[in-house]
């Protein structure tokens, strides 16, 4: 993965979207979006098997990819 910090947002979700983390409940998520705050990265957009979106900080999808 190229440094983040020379990457467009736009470029970062296009590296992201359709990767998989896991929670500790080993429900798998698919994240589909990003929320902006400011010119930064907010929350990002996590489907679930339900196909439901639920946002989450980034340091939480953070966690979450580190339990995959």
């Amino acid at each position: 993965m190229r440094n983040t910090s020379t990457m467009t947002l736009d470029e970062i979700l296009e590296q992201i979207k359709g990767c998989k983390v896991q929670d500790e409940d080993n429900t798998v998520y698919t994240v589909v979006s990003l929320r902006y705050f400011n010119g930064s990265i907010s929350t990002i957009g996590l489907k679930d098997p339900n196909g439901v979106v639920k946002y989450c900080p980034a340091d939480r999808y953070m966690e979450m990819a580190s339990v995959a």
